[in-house]
């Protein structure tokens, strides 16, 4: 994790250093779901949502990752000689005059809080000797639209952009029109649909990556394209005629995603190179006086670490009154800008990645917006709350000196608390989007001239945000009259309230101890004036304890959990929680009656665990756990771990009115306890396990799966049980429950 400077070690002697998730491969699809195309989103009018009905979060991850692609027209987001473009897992999409420009990435490592690292590679697929002037124009155009509040500048913020299903490029070659479309999960698609009586022999492709490119045609008759991150598959090309005419002179492939396999005669065809390693298609026997329609598929998830680079770090539901329920989702995707060098890699120096926000529509079926929000640099949404008005906060952390600022017009002294990037490597910052998305309300820096980052947001009723995160800054902004004044360590935790409008801090106070403190998450309790509470990890001996459960540190590192007054000028109650090794906590919940729930990882084979909890040993080298506290923090409810023989972690939890806990993390045990489950066993499937990896020691990292867990009120007994994932890299970062 950014900015952790401690490690650990274990009793045997084994070196634990909790960077330790920085091993971890590709995120391929979040509980809370990966990026999902981002920009393509669908504005919906009521009368066309279903009737409000119960969704679990795999049913909304499940639904994501089977959105279309969709694109946008360019209007002034990216480089003026792209028409269109799209955005999703691993990927964007730019389309040219003549040209289709894939830009790929593959992702190394990551952490929970930290996106991947990444490498980005651009594909261009060039039409030779095609019309360069060809009409292009956006096909089924969609009822939603994309937002960029990208730079500080307003006057090059962009709102409103339409998309649309495909694009089509009319005569590119004589008769010959190109329709784009696909899917997000990893499908581009493209039809050169030929008129009859048109020349097929005319189509001739370029592939061109950086440097040489390798091209071969497998047996199969796929088309291979080797990349330095891997490779491009271009499945064999189905080629196709209708069997009956289409009515009114509509012609095949424009209307949809393409005709009915029931309505196709097939057409013999395949790949040629020529000597020039130019792309031909060769043609068998058809009807010259009917369209034909050539559709080449692009795998782009072959790509080795394609599916990563966007993550989804959080969730909410809105279930108020009659709305029917839509989910938003906030992360990091990978830059958008247009590869300028032709043919070589991806140079362009604009961002490296920007926050994304993201709703969508209660059947699971449309985006109903996606904004995307940052600078120069790095910017990513790690947590979001959702206002009783419907805005949507939002924190992280932008390395971006242009990161976008705002105060609400015509409120106070209309200027954001910090318009000014504070320094150092990053700062946090929050921001309110209008419920629509398509508006800023307010966007602040929040940080001093070290390292500064927001992990958790929450909001009251008056519309004040209050934030979490970790500072390495000795001028971090804090109030007169804070709990703690100053910087005490390399690295504190801190907590902040900003004020409805943006422009002022209530209170701001930092949290720790003489080495280093995170927090992780943030709750806030129904008082007119309300208490924060905030869970997290400390390496610090000192941490400030207040009638605590545990007083000590009971090891490496343990995680902590704090209640902050209304006014942060005093600490109701803290504790360490944790035993021998290293306890970290990264979810927080709270019930009706201010119980606090936990859940976090633990490799301490003397975690607190209460009698009769559901497991009350360590069952691997890692688990995740989760810890009730009664409230007030005056002792605990129940703490049990969760987990099996492998590595498991949990990041996030969420409570029900009848005070049943829900979990989700990852999980690499093969064991892992499950009850009533919707997968039963890890990896999708009961063949071999894949591996992702592998230790610094060289024993093999299997991949995880995500898993959802509901705990009874009690801590005794699992309700259900579940992993969620395939063959790849999975895991859960937030959960959320509506209100049923």
């Amino acid at each position: 994790m950014s900015g952790m400077k401690d490690t650990a070690t274990s009793a045997s002697g084994a070196h634990v250093s909790t960077t330790r998730r920085g091993r971890r491969l590709p995120y391929c699809l979040m509980l809370t779901a990966t990026l999902l195309g981002a920009a393509i989103l669908h504005k919906d009018d009521g009368a066309r949502f279903p009737q409000p009905k119960t969704r679990s979060n795999s049913q909304w991850a499940q639904l994501y990752a089977s959105l279309p692609m969709s694109f946008e027209a360019n209007r002034g987001q990216t480089d003026p000689n792209v028409n269109f473009l799209s955005r999703g897992q691993g990927y964007t999409l730019f389309l040219t005059g003549n040209q289709a420009v894939l830009t790929l990435r593959n992702s190394s490592s990551s952490s929970r809080q930290k996106p991947p690292a990444t490498s980005t590679e651009a594909l261009r697929l060039q039409l030779l000797g095609a019309n360069t002037h060809a009409t292009v124009s956006g096909a089924d155009e969609l009822p939603g639209k994309a937002n960029y509040f990208l730079g500080n500048d307003p006057k090059q913020w962009r709102t409103d952009i339409p998309t649309y299903a495909k694009v089509r490029y009319h005569n590119v070659y004589p008769g010959v029109d190109l329709v784009y479309y696909g899917e997000q999960g990893g499908k581009l698609e493209y039809d050169f649909v030929v008129a009859p009586g048109a020349d097929a022999g005319a189509i001739a492709l370029e592939f061109a990556a950086e440097g040489h490119t390798a091209l071969r045609i497998t047996p199969e008759g796929d088309l291979v394209v080797k990349l330095h991150g891997g490779e491009a598959r271009f499945q064999k090309p189905v080629l196709y005629q209708e069997a009956q005419a289409r009515v009114r002179g509509k012609t095949p492939g424009i209307r949809g995603l393409k005709p009915s396999a029931e309505n196709r005669l097939p057409v013999e065809g395949h790949y040629a190179l020529d000597s020039q390693n130019h792309v031909h298609f060769v043609v068998g026997a058809y009807d010259h006086h009917r369209p034909l329609v050539i559709d080449p598929v692009l795998i782009y998830a072959t790509y080795i670490g394609g599916t990563g680079g966007d993550i989804g770090y959080a969730i909410a539901v809105n279930s108020t009154g009659s709305i029917p329920y839509e989910a938003y989702i906030a992360g990091y995707t990978g830059s958008s800008n247009f590869p300028t060098t032709s043919g070589a890699a991806y140079t362009a120096s604009g961002g490296d990645g920007d926050c994304f926000v993201s709703e969508i529509n209660n059947a699971g079926t449309t985006l109903i917006f996606s904004s995307y929000l940052g600078g120069s640099g790095i910017d990513a949404c790690t947590a979001l709350s959702l206002s009783s008005t419907g805005t949507i906060f939002v924190t992280g952390y932008t390395a971006s000196t242009n990161f976008p600022v705002k105060a609400p017009t015509g409120i106070g002294t209309s200027l954001p608390f910090q318009q000014i990037y504070g320094g150092g490597t990053d700062d946090a910052f929050i921001t309110e989007f209008a419920a629509t998305g398509d508006t800023l309300v307010y966007s602040t820096y929040l940080g001093g001239s070290g390292l500064d980052e927001g992990n958790g947001i929450a909001s009251d009723s008056s519309g004040n945000a209050y934030v979490t995160g970790f500072t390495q800054s000795s001028n971090f902004p804090v109030t007169s009259g804070a709990f703690q004044p100053s910087l005490n360590g390399s690295e504190n935790a801190f907590i902040t309230k900003m004020n409805s409008e943006g422009e002022t801090l209530l209170y701001s106070t930092y949290l720790g101890g003489s080495r280093t403190d995170q927090g992780q998450s943030i709750q806030i309790d129904n008082a007119s004036t309300p208490d924060m509470y905030v869970a997290g990890y400390t390496f610090s001996p000192d941490f400030p304890t207040v009638s605590p459960i545990q007083p000590s540190l009971g090891g490496q590192a343990n995680a902590f959990v704090a209640e902050l007054n209304g006014a942060g000028t005093a600490l109701t109650f803290s504790t360490f929680l944790g035993g021998a090794e290293v306890d970290e906590a990264y979810g927080l919940a709270l019930d009706s009656s201010n119980n606090i729930y936990v859940a976090g990882t633990t490799t301490s084979t003397n975690f607190p665990t209460t009698s009769g909890a559901f497991q009350t040993a360590l069952n691997g080298p890692e688990d995740a756990f989760v810890a009730k506290l009664n409230a007030g923090g005056a002792s605990l409810a129940y703490s049990t771990y969760l987990g099996g023989s492998g590595t498991d972690e949990g990041y996030a939890i969420a409570v029900s009115s009848s005070g049943n806990a829900f979990v989700t993390g990852l999980t690499e045990s093969s064991d892992f306890p499950t009850a009533n489950p919707v997968q039963a066993v890890l990896g999708g499937s009961t063949t071999s396990l894949q591996d992702c990896g592998a230790t610094s020691s060289g024993t093999p990292i299997i991949c995880p799966d995500a898993f959802i867990t509901q705990l009874n009120s009690t801590g005794t007994a699992l309700v259900y049980s579940t992993y969620l994932g395939g063959s790849g890299y999975d895991t859960g970062h937030a959960i959320t429950l509506d209100n049923t």
